[in-house]
């Protein structure tokens, strides 16, 4: 829990690194806090297509179904921060991280001006190719620089 509330401290933090433990223990935790408002969404929406809730229930679940919203949209840039720190640490650019998306909204652009059906299947592997690259940049070893150092 210690290097979850640290990435969250540091909660716009784009500059300096993050060792893979840092990273990693916040990915799990952010995964489990993922997991079970999943569970507790199911819920919800279990309890909500009931006919009969009281009108106190209907209201706690409209408060937790707020609450988890807000929570998601609170860690995105926690996350992107985290995420960019630890490229810093293996040694590579920020901007790696924003390439699966970049390929996504390329393709999503160029299929309003021109007609890309033949490539259409083409954009989902490019995504997944760089989606990949990037999980490969994030298990790499810290990189050392001396300049840091000293």
């Amino acid at each position: 829990m210690y290097w979850y509330l640290k990435a969250l401290k540091q909660y716009a933090h784009f500059k300096g690194r993050a060792n893979r433990k840092e990273f990693w223990m916040f990915f799990l935790f952010q995964n489990i806090f993922y997991a079970s408002f999943f569970v507790i969404g199911v819920s919800v929406s279990y309890l909500s297509s009931l006919d009969d809730i009281p009108m106190w229930l209907q209201i706690t679940l409209i408060g937790i179904t707020w609450l988890l919203s807000v929570y998601i949209v609170g860690t995105i840039i926690p996350t992107i921060a985290i995420t960019v720190r630890r490229l810093h640490d293996a040694g590579k650019s920020g901007i790696w991280f924003y390439f699966p998306f970049a390929v996504t909204l390329l393709f999503v652009v160029a299929r309003k001006f021109v007609d890309i059906q033949p490539l259409m299947t083409g954009y989902g592997v490019f995504s997944i190719m760089f989606g990949c690259l990037l999980f490969v940049f994030l298990l790499q070893e810290s990189v050392n620089d001396e300049s840091e150092s000293e």
